[in-house]
């Protein structure tokens, strides 16, 4: 049997990687999680590490580093220097635990801490694959899209029998803070939850061109309008102003 590769997984907020139960037990990952969680509940950190105790897996360096309120806050003040020093962070340790394979959150434009995980683990990814000159393969996959397999060249599916299923059922259920939302995923059962896809992604940043508000800046509006936002979290006015920034401190060298 081929061993699994060191593996790391790079998740925005705390939960995310039940969707990829399956491939836990396997490959036992560091787990990384970029913010607590708390933007609707208290931190949901000591459950994800409940989950990763369960699996045997390893906790990274940046574990609930930021508050969503925090991490919010940054992106609308265009204050990137906290994010980047947290990636640099991030792609060191990727190098330093000889991590062989990262998988993290997909960008889906349903809420800006999954998007910037996204290219948080890009920027690490680069980072680490300079600084230790060893190939890192690199794989998203569906936060709160359709879980299953594309088709596409070099994704890794994995299909669940119904022990690991029923593993994964059971971790997702008791995750308290995900009551609700395990609740809502599961009203047309569980069977779209049997396969797991890990899909090829590339560390280049090409920041997409939106034509329609992502779905994070209409919730914001409504919350604004509702009286609980002061402002909308927009992508042209301060994510994509953000990300640019970001993305500038690891170009030309400029990484330290």
């Amino acid at each position: 049997m081929v061993p699994e590769p060191l593996a790391a997984m790079v998740v925005a907020h705390p939960g995310h990687e039940l969707r990829l139960h399956g491939w836990l037990e396997r490959a036992k990952p560091l787990l990384f999680v970029i913010t607590d969680g708390s933007a609707r509940s208290p931190s949901r950190v000591p459950s994800s590490r409940a989950v990763l105790d369960a699996i045997g897996g390893r906790q990274g360096s940046i574990f609930g580093r930021f508050t969503d309120r925090e991490l919010y806050a940054a992106i609308l003040r265009g204050d990137a220097d906290p994010v980047a020093e947290a990636t640099r962070e991030l792609g060191d340790a990727l190098t330093a635990n000889g991590i062989e394979q990262v998988v993290c959150d997909a960008w889906e434009n349903y809420n800006p801490a999954h998007d910037l995980c996204r290219v948080m683990t890009a920027l690490a990814v680069d980072r680490a694959r300079k600084a230790s000159g060893r190939a890192i393969a690199f794989y998203d996959y569906a936060v709160v899209g359709a879980t299953g397999a594309t088709g596409a060249d070099g994704e890794i599916v994995i299909d669940l029998d119904d022990t690991a299923l029923a593993r994964k059922l059971a971790a997702a259920h008791a995750f308290d803070a995900l009551h609700n939302d395990v609740e809502e995923q599961l009203r047309d059962g569980s069977e779209p939850f049997r396969i797991e896809c890990l899909r090829p992604a590339s560390v280049d940043t090409i920041l997409p061109q939106q034509t329609e508000k992502p779905a994070y800046e209409l919730y914001g509006e409504t919350r604004v309008a509702a009286g609980r936002y002061a402002t909308v979290l927009r992508y042209h006015e301060h994510f994509l102003f953000f990300v640019k920034a970001l993305v500038s401190r690891f170009s030309g060298g400029n990484d330290d």
